[in-house]
């Protein structure tokens, strides 16, 4: 579904990547981790179109993606959504949990507003919050209930694809545990690729692993994850 080719860039003078190349298929729960600062959370915005190529291609469905105007932007953004690790930064803080969720339902869904509002509080449920929290800002929450409003927002539109940067390590241990399960029931309709320093979580979850080493992609066999653990 989703395939990055031949993704190099630099930094600083230093290659940060050489030729990065991996696919992610429908339906599959894709891992990538790798030592702090090697580029991970770097890859995630380059797929969203966040940061700019030196060289390489990004493509969905055989087709390169060319973010070049809000037609485009919406269509690639109703398929693919992230999760950042940072929530703070990730949400307007003028605005209530329900109106972060309902952002890509505005803009790239024809819902009208009772629709959508309905649409809220069932994420809401979701991610094991109460209803309560639609008209809460950001700032009276802590950082895993903020987390799990993210996580809402990004499967509001019910994408193909959700890259998750990070975003289970704010939560404790009955929320991860709870959110497992949710990725694994979404799975047959939604692909994920999830970044993390944890080895436990991704052996979890995923079909397959890669590492991100000195700018290059290894392949990982999961039961290596099991023997690094």
């Amino acid at each position: 579904m989703l395939e990055i080719r031949n993704l190099t860039h630099s930094f600083n003078k230093k290659n940060l990547y050489k030729n990065v190349n991996f696919a992610i298929r429908d339906g599959e729960i894709l891992g990538l981790f790798g030592r702090s600062g090697v580029g991970k959370s770097t890859i995630a915005k380059f797929i969203m179109g966040l940061n700019s190529l030196d060289s390489g291609e990004i493509l969905l469905d055989g087709k390169q993606v060319n973010l070049k105007n809000l037609k485009s932007k919406r269509a690639f953004y109703r398929q693919i959504q992230i999760v950042f690790q940072d929530s703070l930064s990730a949400v307007n803080p003028r605005l209530c949990v329900g109106e972060i969720i309902q952002e890509p339902l505005i803009y790239l869904s024809k819902m009208d507003k009772k629709q959508r509002h309905k649409e809220v509080c069932e994420l809401l449920k979701k991610v094991n919050l109460s209803e309560e929290f639609y008209t809460k800002s950001p700032q009276e929450l802590s950082g895993g209930e903020l987390g799990r409003v993210c996580i809402a927002r990004a499967l509001a539109i019910k994408p193909r694809f959700v890259i998750l940067d990070e975003s289970l390590s704010s939560l404790d241990a009955y929320l991860a545990v709870e959110f497992l399960r949710l990725i694994k029931e979404l799975k047959n309709q939604t692909s994920f690729l999830l970044i993390s320093h944890d080895l436990r979580l991704l052996r979890l979850l995923c079909d397959r692993a890669l590492e991100l080493k000195n700018g290059e992609i290894l392949q990982k066999d999961i039961s290596e994850l099991y023997q690094a653990c």
